[in-house]
């Protein structure tokens, strides 16, 4: 594993010491590492580092169960959560006081926050805390990637439109104003834009994006969808 994972005191599940200096940076560091180990596609590598880290936060043995199970597991994770804490013995997560169980691994401070681990949640039925976990690494990644495309596309789908632009309810004062969204209606106009993979890609975007923001985990093939992981090649037309 390399001498990046000399920054973990011990690999129990928990970190027993330098508690406070444990971050998802450290983690985000152990996991590209692991992963370049592993022959891990460098295009979806930060996605899976940060999925990984998101939902395992300071356990380093919970992150090697995903490596063994497969990172395709990061999208339907609860199985083997499930298993996790199971072998943890954290069957009565329901009934057991969380200041009882802090000693078990069930809680520690990760960037300076207290959390609980997610088989824990998983095996309390609190199954959304574990999606938010999840859709919290896939927004990290995956929105400022669709901000990027906005930012490449806008130009080239607004290019007969004058600013400021004032019509009706639409109101720019710059191309870069022009959000997702209104980019996919003007796509859309052929007044604007001949059907075609850019107008496509655009939709695309749009639906991945007001997925995200209403707080919904992307399934695999979305989520690592080249197109939207790689810079779009506006030679396509």
């Amino acid at each position: 594993m390399g001498q990046i994972s000399a920054i973990f005191i011990a690999r129990s599940g928990s970190i027993w010491s330098d508690r406070q200096q444990v971050s998802s940076i450290d983690m985000l560091a152990y996991c590209g590492s692991r992963l370049l180990d592993l022959g891990c596609d460098q295009v979806e590598l930060p996605l899976i580092a940060h999925m990984l880290v998101s939902i395992s936060q300071w356990d380093v043995d919970l992150i090697e169960v995903f490596f063994a199970s497969g990172t395709k597991s990061l999208y339907k994770p609860h199985d083997v959560l499930k298993d996790y804490a199971t072998q943890r013995g954290w069957t009565d997560a329901k009934r057991v006081s969380l200041d009882k169980s802090w000693h078990q691994g069930v809680m520690d401070c990760f960037d300076g926050v207290e959390s609980c681990h997610a088989a824990w949640h998983n095996a309390a039925g609190d199954k959304s805390k574990v999606d938010r976990m999840l859709w919290r690494a896939q927004a990290a990644v995956l929105l400022p990637k669709i901000e990027m495309h906005r930012m490449a596309l806008a130009p080239l789908i607004c290019k007969k439109m004058r600013f400021p632009y004032i019509k009706g309810e639409y109101k720019f004062n710059d191309v870069n104003d022009v959000e997702i969204g209104n980019l996919a209606y003007f796509a859309s106009d052929t007044r604007h834009m001949a059907a075609g993979p850019i107008v496509d890609f655009v939709r695309k975007l749009r639906e991945v994006r007001n997925d995200l923001a209403h707080l919904k985990v992307l399934e695999e093939h979305r989520a690592t969808d080249r197109e939207l992981l790689l810079p779009y090649d506006l030679t396509r037309r």
